[in-house]
Parts: structure tokens; C-alpha cells; sequence
């Protein structure tokens, strides 16, 4: 995402961008330093060229296809807890998907993904009043800050 980020969005000059990663950093070797590392870059570059920043929570998974040993919830649930930190501490908007999809044993409920990982057509159901809600915030907040 951040090797992307100058043409997918700066380039763009949206007002706001919503960062929702890392999910696929968990079975790395590089695990979540090197997505955390990334998150801090994307938002210093965003602010710096006045795109207000929303971070969603990686979702719930329980399991990956292909690693039957990896147990990604703990990683997932800490990964969440820096970043809503992060948010908190630089006055981001944090949208908690976790809570929304989980399933109350670190995975992701039945029926909201077709591989345990992602979100289906029925988990972006779920989700998606929550992105509405969390980029109104955003557009609210900026038409609140003094002109610059």
C-alpha cells in the first residue's frame, strides 16, 4: 500500500483517505513492524499534503488457508490495539471492523467470508454503515478546522 500511495491517492488530492490494512502482514516474516511502519508513512504523507486520515481495524480471522498452524487472532487483536492508540494519540478517525465481524473466538463469523480472512459481499454489509459513518466524521471535522 505504501509503495502505491503517492499515485493512489496523493496524486488523487482527495480531502480524505480511509487506510484499512494489514491483515496479509500477520503470516510475514516481517509480521506487524513493517505494516505499523508503513500505516506511520502513509499518514505522514497524507497529512502532510492535507488529506485528513481514517484507520480502520484489521478484521477478524482465526485462521489462514495454507498455514494451519498460524494462529493470527492474538496478532490481529494487538495490531488493532496500536492502532487505535496511534489514532487516538494523532487525533485520527479509528473504525473498529473487528468488533463488527469477530465472532467472539478471534475469527470471523460464519457467513461474512468465503475464506475465514476477508469479508464477503454480507461482511462489507456489515462494515459498510461504519465507513459511511467514520468518512461523514471526517468531512464534518475538516469543515469545522479553521481555513488555512
Amino acid at each position: 500500500m505504501l509503495a502505491r500511495f503517492r499515485a493512489d491517492v496523493i496524486d488523487l488530492h482527495p480531502a480524505v483517505v480511509h487506510i484499512m490494512g494489514g491483515i496479509n502482514d500477520v503470516a510475514r516474516t516481517s509480521g506487524t513492524a513493517l505494516t505499523r511502519s508503513n500505516i506511520v508513512s502513509m499518514v505522514e504523507l497524507a497529512r502532510a499534503h492535507g488529506i485528513t486520515v481514517i484507520l480502520g481495524a484489521v478484521t477478524p480471522s482465526s485462521v489462514f488457508q495454507g498455514s494451519p498452524d498460524l494462529k493470527p487472532g492474538p496478532h490481529i487483536l494487538w495490531l488493532n490495539q496500536w492502532l487505535r492508540g496511534y489514532a487516538a494519540e494523532n487525533h485520527l478517525i479509528y473504525v473498529d471492523y473487528h468488533a463488527a465481524l469477530q465472532d467472539g473466538k478471534l475469527g470471523i463469523r460464519d457467513g461474512l467470508s468465503n475464506d475465514g480472512l476477508h469479508p464477503n459481499r454480507l461482511g462489507f454489509n456489515v462494515i459498510s454503515p461504519l465507513a459511511r459513518a467514520a468518512i461523514y466524521q471526517a468531512f464534518q471535522d475538516r469543515a469545522q478546522r479553521p481555513a488555512q
